[in-house]
């Protein structure tokens, strides 16, 4: 089968497109897939749209039911929770190890980058059109520069598998009021200090924290205990909804 550019093959871009539009909750829980809808949609003919859907559900993230197809996976609260505690882990260790060793310059670049970026975008003391956007780019620059600065080529393979649930991803930020916003940035601010001052121990533990303070933001969220979703609602299935 032909692949781009990048060393994808047309069904592995098929099943990125639709796995982003899951994650960001463009395509709800428990929707069912049917693969003309997905042809138009991605461009793509029937063959790698069937390969990207074997594919998702081989991650877990769309079960497939014979004489009925796809259809895209609903998770849980619990799912949700237990996926961030792994992630805590991992990141942590990624901190940890990025302490160890130091960072190379251009790691040090991109993360002083996103720290720098949210704070212009905080300064001015609320959150403007398009803020919003940028500080969910640069979070995702923050986390995955710091995953590569462990130079553990085993971490982004298995925190790959532990993100592919919505709201888990650090592509995905589910907060989006001023106060949280500056509050998880803070911790970035701290997470980069203890890396760069080679601080193992506390580099670890605090991206830990960070990530487990947004596991907490999240359960408020999705019982209702907390209005900085802005009103977007969770896309959750409950635990008696889910299969």
């Amino acid at each position: 089968m032909a692949s781009d550019d990048k060393g994808q093959t047309q069904s592995q871009r098929v099943a990125k497109r639709i796995r982003d539009l899951i994650m960001t909750g463009q395509i709800e829980p428990g929707a069912r897939l049917y693969e003309q809808p997905l042809t138009a949609l991605t461009g793509a003919s029937r063959t790698p749209v069937r390969a990207a859907l074997s594919e998702l559900a081989n991650e877990g993230m769309v079960t497939y039911t014979p004489n009925r197809g796809y259809e895209v996976r609903r998770f849980t609260l619990d799912d949700v929770i237990d996926a961030y505690r792994v992630r805590a882990v991992l990141e942590g260790l990624a901190c940890k190890t990025a302490a160890e060793i130091g960072l190379r310059p251009s790691a040090e670049e991109a993360l002083t980058e996103a720290v720098e970026a949210v704070d212009a975008i905080l300064e001015p003391g609320r959150l403007n059109d398009g803020d919003r956007e940028a500080w969910q780019r640069w979070n995702v620059q923050f986390h995955q520069t710091i995953i590569a600065a462990s130079r553990n080529a085993n971490l982004p393979k298995v925190l790959a598998v532990v993100t592919n649930i919505p709201m888990v991803s650090n592509s995905m930020v589910s907060w989006y009021d001023f106060e949280s916003v500056r509050r998880f940035h803070e911790h970035h601010r701290r997470v980069l200090d203890m890396i760069r001052r080679q601080k193992p121990g506390r580099a670890e533990a605090l991206m830990r924290e960070h990530i487990e303070q947004a596991s907490d933001f999240i359960y408020d969220i999705f019982t209702g205990s907390s209005s900085a979703s802005d009103g977007r609602p969770p896309i959750l299935a409950s635990s008696a909804a889910a299969s």
